[in-house]
């Protein structure tokens, strides 16, 4: 027997994993132990500050936190009262950092900045801690292994910042919630939806009777009767006259899919909320095992006053969700999250997110961001702000998939601004009343974009800048065009022909859309979206090289039926079908191809088309669901 090689494979297992947690958390609970036997303990800290007499290095156990505290006669630290105490005849007694595994198996948590103490449990309302700050240092570096839900019940000061890194098994969790505080509840008078937009569930303005809208900005609606019940939304901004901004109205629990919902409509009863204020610094929480059904990590209706996180979930395949956030500065890094019905500045650092409605004052993009619901961006919104508002950084993407609306307001310019390689595309409708420049592209930027469903952006200024080299300025009209000084390129999403010309290691996304045949019959047909058998995409010559194409990605609009209807797009060359192909049901609306086996080289003078082949199991049919599909060519 090789049992080199039975041990190499045991401690690769699973099992090995579970031992290996467990065996730390045995050394935890022994040290523990023996503190308890080795040192005398005192019932809490006050006791512990009545000590005379002790010497230097003096350790002392405290029950009510399940912490070590060591004793610096010649600390001259300033007293916190929780990690840092003063010593009767001077010093401290130092908090130390090793944690009682007691606290990673509870399972609730509440902060109360009023009633709280930080020497309670904090098991329940009654016997809350203070700090979230508390909770961070209790569970820091831990491992959890169940759902762990924190409730913030009211604003926790602005000293009290969260710092934890902690992990959880496969069945852990880690749910942040907020208790929203009802601050006003009126009737609706008006609903009006911006111009331009179509739909249900669109960005609009809201009047509510008698209420003063400035002291409302930035807070959260709900609606409680009417065919708008349930739904959410944000006040971006006042308009004058009882009249406010909003973003689109959506509604959906806790781990779902957020659901369009009809707007309000006059009498109906609306409720705006507060949420409690947090101030976060780091947030990990890494799994050794992803989940793939749920959220790892869950933050719900809080307001982020001060963000400082620079990552989150630290292991590939782990996500999270935020809803019904406000947010002064949000930062996502190595964290795959849905982003629902959010508002503030948000930046998505180094993962790939979705975005579903919601309201932002400033949207940065540093990876791959796509938008499911028509998204609102208010400059004004918490506050004035002249500059751009949504910025697509270096090699980083943004999508708005499914006929979403880009709503950009306020005096920004440029509104878009899409940096050296970064890619700007959308198959809905950008709509606003920017004053300056509409779009800005810096060199090798990519957008594609519906020119005929731009026109209501730019009131004044360009619509189109393309800066570096020779800068450019254009319309709508010009679209679609390849800037030859800079490489930047605006194409239209609904052009499925063009002569594109690139230059040496050009890479840039073609991008299509159409509406699936509601008469596709039973059983598996062909068509040509939008005839693109017979006018296929061109590739775009490229200097001195072959090109290749690549990540191929579709998106199916929400069809009127729920069965296991299917959708597969494969990719021809010259006719051919190659490897490139993805396929997509009602269920999985978003499917993509980014093996690289399946990347294939064509020759300048190739055409490309895409063959769309539909089933529809139960004989409804498509109606209503929209495809969209983009093709990476370099």
């Amino acid at each position: 027997m090789e049992w080199h090689k039975l041990e190499g494979t045991w401690k690769g297992s699973k099992q090995w994993s579970h031992l290996t947690v467990l065996w730390r958390r045995l050394q935890d609970l022994l040290v523990a132990i023996f503190a308890i036997i080795a040192w005398d303990s005192v019932a809490d800290l006050a006791e512990l500050a009545a000590l005379a007499n002790m010497g230097n290095g003096s350790a002392r156990y405290v029950r009510t936190l399940r912490a070590t505290f060591i004793l610096d006669t010649a600390s001259v630290l300033a007293a916190d009262g929780i990690t840092v105490v003063a010593a009767l005849g001077g010093g401290n007694w130092i908090r130390q950092a090793q944690n009682d595994p007691y606290w990673a198996l509870q399972a609730t948590w509440y902060i109360n900045a009023t009633t709280g103490d930080d020497e309670n449990t904090g098991l329940t309302t009654g016997t809350a801690l203070a700090t979230l700050s508390e909770f961070g240092r209790r569970v820091q570096h831990m491992t959890l292994e169940q759902v762990t839900t924190v409730w913030v019940e009211e604003d926790c000061l602005p000293t009290d910042v969260l710092n934890l890194q902690c992990q959880g098994n496969e069945n852990a969790r880690l749910l942040l919630r907020g208790v929203p505080t009802l601050a006003l509840e009126a009737d609706v008078v008006a609903f009006t939806k911006d111009v331009g937009a179509g739909g249900a569930n669109n960005p609009g303005t809201i009047e509510l009777d008698g209420w003063t809208v400035a002291d409302h900005v930035g807070w959260l609606i709900t609606f409680t009767t009417g065919a708008a019940i349930g739904g959410f939304t944000w006040i971006s901004s006042d308009l004058g006259a009882s009249a406010a901004r909003v973003g689109a109205i959506l509604s959906g629990a806790l781990g779902a899919f957020p659901v369009a919902t009809p707007n309000p409509a006059p009498g109906d009863t609306a409720q705006v909320y507060t949420l409690p204020e947090v101030h976060i610094s780091v947030l990990e929480f890494g799994q050794t095992y992803a989940p793939t059904t749920y959220p790892s990590i869950v933050l719900d209706s809080l307001y982020v006053a001060s963000w400082d996180a620079d990552s989150f979930t630290e292991f590939v395949g782990s996500y999270g969700e935020t809803y019904h956030m406000r947010a002064d500065a949000f930062k996502f890094m190595r964290w795959l999250v849905s982003i629902k019905n959010c508002s503030g500045n948000v930046a998505v650092l180094q993962t790939e997110s979705y975005l579903y409605g919601g309201v932002y004052h400033k949207l940065e993009i540093f990876a791959s961001l796509r938008s499911f619901f028509d998204l609102l961006i208010d400059a004004s919104f918490p506050v004035p702000n002249p500059f751009s508002t949504l910025l697509v950084y270096q090699g980083s993407t943004f999508e708005a998939v499914g006929g979403a609306i880009v709503g950009l307001f306020g005096a920004m310019s440029p509104g878009i601004s899409v940096y050296t390689g970064g890619k700007f595309y959308t198959s809905g409708r950008i709509i606003g009343d920017i004053t300056g420049i509409g779009i800005s592209l810096a060199a090798d930027a990519t957008a594609i974009l519906d020119p005929s469903d731009t026109n209501t952006l730019v009131t004044g200024g360009a619509n189109i800048s393309m800066t570096g080299g020779t800068p450019t300025t254009m319309t709508w009209a010009q679209v679609p065009y390849v800037n030859p000084h800079t490489g930047s390129r605006v194409l239209a999403a609904n052009s499925n022909t063009g002569n594109l010309t690139g230059g040496v290691s050009t890479v840039f996304t073609v991008g299509v859309k159409g509406v699936i045949p509601s008469a596709v019959g039973p059983g598996a047909t062909n068509f040509a979206l939008q005839d693109l058998t017979a006018n296929p995409t061109e590739v775009p010559s490229i200097v001195n090289q072959n090109a290749v194409l690549g990540n191929l990605q579709a998106y199916l609009g929400t069809p009127t039926d729920v069965v296991a209807d299917t959708v597969t797009i494969t990719v021809l060359v010259d006719g051919v079908a190659t490897a490139l192909t993805c396929a997509l049901n009602d269920a999985l609306q978003v499917a993509s191809d980014t093996n690289p086996a399946h990347r294939v080289r064509v020759a300048p003078t190739s055409r490309v088309s895409f063959r769309v082949t539909a089933v529809d199991a139960d004989g409804v049919g498509f109606a209503g669901a929209d495809l969209s599909i983009s093709l990476e060519v370099g």
